[in-house]
């Protein structure tokens, strides 16, 4: 008795086609993929593509700055044609340039934006160590930790950048993050050359400002904790001790602590200058920030304002090291005439810092070792 077994596969089809606008015009550099598999292509300079899929595959169509088609492979089919349209969402957002704003099609420089409630989803209270990693071309680069002066200093594309905050020249590392509609980062010179000489890169802050609707109360709270993502494990004074005298055994040498002094930094009593504190653990603990932000904003179509109230506060890690900031601002637009708009924008800050004697900055480092040195110079024995 014999068994016949007979199968079908399913035989791969190679398909090809052309990719053009709505005009007709052929596109270069579409990404064409079989979904659900790692096969691909790419149109060449006539927009044409050639790629190998099975009947019942789907095919997407991708490119920047127009919205995906997908196409689903019949049986017997060889040849999809394709036309994309214009992504308009993309191609008419509004982007803040120079001292004004243009729609993203309209733009030829390179510059980038991010929108102010991407900011808003880490527990931040410096701006600038929100922008690394966000922004195509922008390092941020944090030297410390120490609450006030956790800063990053921001490159973009390798170089250093000025910065605007509402058409004006000034720091906004300490501005309140709910307080920011956008940031653009204009990256190379000719989309900074408005702002002088001196701006290879700009970065401008935009903050909110009031819309013609009717009030509306809102309310931010942030709390977020920090601690070491690594801890030593240090050895105890007895332990240290042991190892130290070992070594020099090893090396013939007579070994430095006696029993006497190790007992004594069991005893627990530190008056005799031999204690067994883990100055490491009382030294680093948990940190927490929190931040608190309470704003108004509406309008009509002759007044528009927007108030804001935040509050920050910032607990290091290593004890004693601490820092609050309050800020407050009010933009305020008012149609005065047909063709006459007046703004008025306030904003100040109350903030204070809480730290030892010695700073957590690196900036201070060099003059604190000088001090020191002055202080007690050494002598040669």
């Amino acid at each position: 008795m014999s068994l016949l077994v007979v199968g079908a596969a399913s035989a791969q089809t190679r398909v090809t086609g052309t990719v053009t606008d709505e005009s007709g015009h052929p596109l270069m550099g579409v990404t064409v993929i079989v979904v659900g598999t790692n096969t691909g292509a790419i149109t060449n300079l006539q927009g044409q593509y050639s790629i190998v899929a099975k009947p019942g595959n789907t095919l997407e169509f991708q490119y920047l700055g127009m919205v995906s088609e997908r196409k689903t492979v019949g049986g017997g089919i060889t040849s999809i044609d394709v036309s994309l349209k214009e992504d308009s969402a993309r191609v008419d957002e509004v982007v803040v340039v120079g001292y004004g704003t243009m729609k993203r099609a309209s733009i030829t420089g390179a510059v980038s934006q991010i929108d102010g409630k991407e900011l808003l989803k880490a527990p931040m209270g410096n701006v600038t160590n929100m922008l690394g990693g966000r922004v195509a071309g922008v390092v941020a680069l944090q030297q410390s930790g120490q609450p006030g002066s956790d800063g990053a200093s921001i490159l973009v594309r390798g170089s250093g950048a000025k910065y605007i905050v509402d058409g004006v020249a000034r720091d906004f590392s300490q501005i309140d993050p709910n307080d920011i509609e956008s940031v653009s980062v204009l990256k190379d010179a000719s989309s900074a050359a408005i702002y002088g000489m001196d701006a290879s890169a700009v970065i401008i802050v935009t903050t909110k400002r009031g819309k013609a609707a009717p009030a509306k109360i809102s309310y931010t709270g942030t709390f977020g904790l920090s601690q070491n993502a690594v801890m030593l494990e240090m050895l105890d004074g007895p332990g240290y001790a042991y190892w130290y005298n070992k070594a020099r055994e090893m090396d013939g040498d007579t070994p430095i602590f006696t029993q006497r002094q190790i007992d004594m930094m069991l005893n627990g009593d530190p008056s005799d200058g031999w204690g067994n504190t883990n100055w490491y653990e009382k030294t680093f603990g948990t940190g927490y920030n929190q931040s608190h932000n309470l704003n108004v904003t509406g309008g009509n179509e002759r007044i528009k304002y927007f108030t804001s109230i935040g509050y920050f506060d910032q607990e290091g890690n290593v004890k004693n090291f601490s820092f609050d900031r309050i800020n407050i601002r009010s933009n305020i637009e008012a149609k005065i005439a047909k063709n006459w708009t007046m703004a008025v924008d306030l904003a100040g800050r109350v903030q204070r810092s809480n730290r030892p004697g010695f700073s957590g900055d690196p900036a201070d480092w060099n003059n604190i070792a000088q001090q020191a040195m002055r202080a007690h110079p050494y002598v040669p024995e």
